[in-house]
């Protein structure tokens, strides 16, 4: 499925973000609504640790976060296993997903953050981990102050570069043939 995603509002709010967090209002306001309808619909699965929630409960958050069903299963791993050694990581997995289950609508299904953010219902932790996993899911880096260096989770499947398809190209992969690199330019022949 294809985006309707104009190049300048990605790029304003990767670079608004400092590479750092996204502008969440900005991009949920982009995403399609039969993605949203979708990512709303899914089974809710338990919560049954507090403490330790288990990788289900994680990517089911992570598609209600993104707004996405079709999350690469092997980066939401990659990702987990980071937020389960960050301090306060599992926490706070599990206070923003409680925090769905509170909050259902009135047909049991879960509620688009955007409207949880501008109702204020997401305390200062929720809202940054928000952030946090929005960030790690489009831009492929894992960033916390906990850790010296940033960390790569994903690079061709993040999500920039599906909002960004057709405009431009991930670095390191070219659209041409090989060899193309040593011709001049197109309108130079």
């Amino acid at each position: 499925m294809r985006w309707d995603v104009k190049r300048r509002t990605v790029l304003s709010m990767l670079l608004a973000s400092s590479g750092i967090s996204i502008p969440l209002g900005k991009l949920w306001a982009q995403i399609p609504s039969a993605h949203v309808k979708d990512a709303l619909a899914r089974p809710l699965p338990k919560l049954n640790n507090l403490e330790n929630p288990e990788f289900d409960v994680f990517f089911r958050l992570s598609q209600l976060v993104c707004l996405r069903v079709d999350l690469d299963v092997a980066v939401a791993r990659r990702i987990y296993a980071l937020i389960e050694v960050e301090p306060w990581g599992l926490h706070h997995v599990s206070a923003l997903y409680a925090l769905v289950l509170a909050n259902l609508d009135t047909t049991g299904l879960p509620r688009p953050f955007a409207e949880l953010i501008e109702e204020g219902r997401l305390g200062e932790g929720e809202a940054w981990f928000t952030r946090h996993l929005m960030t790690t899911w489009y831009l492929g880096i894992y960033y916390h102050e906990s850790r010296p260096e940033p960390v790569r989770v994903s690079f061709e499947t993040s999500l920039m570069w599906e909002a960004l398809r057709g405009q431009v190209t991930p670095p390191g992969f070219s659209q041409g043939a090989i060899g193309d690199w040593n011709l001049p330019p197109e309108h130079a022949r």
